[in-house]
């Protein structure tokens, strides 16, 4: 079983499975013939030579010459560096390719969508969600209202929302209305917030409002369609933002104030 995990491993890394196999077999062998080895990993003589050579190639150990040839492996831990180093590299290249496909291409909204373009679109993947609301933050103006019914102080948000950070130093007003965190001191939040003077937060009992909602300039909103997070409405259409509006006018006169933001 533990032979099956490091093989795995070594295959994560970028190996193959008859490579995995192979390199193992020689690093616990030490050194030995190709023949030994491919006894030793359980791998066809026919195919052994060639996997020596695979494995010679990405530096994974030395052919000593002799007759008969050995081979030696390089030491475990080198090993897992050079194949850990390499794995980084193919992940920056493809992140490079990924960047520059999605710069490429870009976002395509089809504007003929719906009449006038009101749009009205379920979003049921969290990563996707994230970066709308990203993106909803980044072209904000005015004005950011968020309701969320779980507990989060002022340095939560700005964690787990950087973006509200930037919309703060363009003076972007952000009210939010949440459960209060019991786990920090009102005065560790209070310092947090007034060095923040176009953050206001308040909060309301718990499971008063399980609906979370994200209003971005009054103009487009976000809401959950079910106590859960995913998945979201999100909507343009006027009469849409107006109602949620006046559900977070309305939540907001009810909610107990931390700190009037003074802009």
């Amino acid at each position: 079983m533990l032979e099956n995990k490091e093989v795995q491993t070594l295959v994560n890394l970028g190996l193959t499975v008859l490579q995995a196999k192979v390199y193992l077999a020689l690093s616990k062998l030490g050194a030995s013939t190709g023949r030994i080895t491919a006894k030793q990993a359980q791998v066809a003589s026919q195919d052994v030579y060639r996997i020596l050579a695979e494995l010679q190639e990405k530096g994974l150990l030395e052919k000593l010459i002799a007759k008969p040839t050995i081979y030696k492996a390089t030491p475990i831990t080198i090993g897992l560096s050079i194949l850990l180093k390499n794995k980084k590299q193919e992940y920056n290249a493809t992140e490079k390719q990924v960047k520059k496909m999605s710069d490429d291409l870009g976002e395509t909204i089809n504007q003929n969508a719906f009449p006038g373009n009101l749009q009205f679109t379920v979003v049921s993947e969290s990563t996707l969600i994230k970066k709308k609301h990203e993106r909803l933050a980044d072209d904000a103006k005015k004005s950011i209202d968020i309701m969320v019914p779980v507990k989060m102080n002022m340095k939560m948000v700005l964690f787990v929302w950087p973006y509200i950070a930037r919309a703060l130093k363009r003076g972007v007003k952000i009210r939010l209305i949440t459960q209060r965190d019991d786990a920090e001191s009102a005065s560790t939040n209070m310092q947090l917030l007034e060095n923040q003077p176009f953050f206001e937060q308040r909060y309301l009992p718990e499971a008063s409002f399980p609906v979370e909602m994200h209003i971005f300039d009054k103009q487009e909103v976000t809401f959950s369609l079910s106590e859960k997070p995913i998945p979201i409405l999100q909507t343009n259409n006027h009469n849409s933002v107006l109602v949620s509006e006046a559900c977070f006018e309305s939540m907001w006169k009810q909610a107990k104030l931390i700190k009037t933001a003074q802009p």
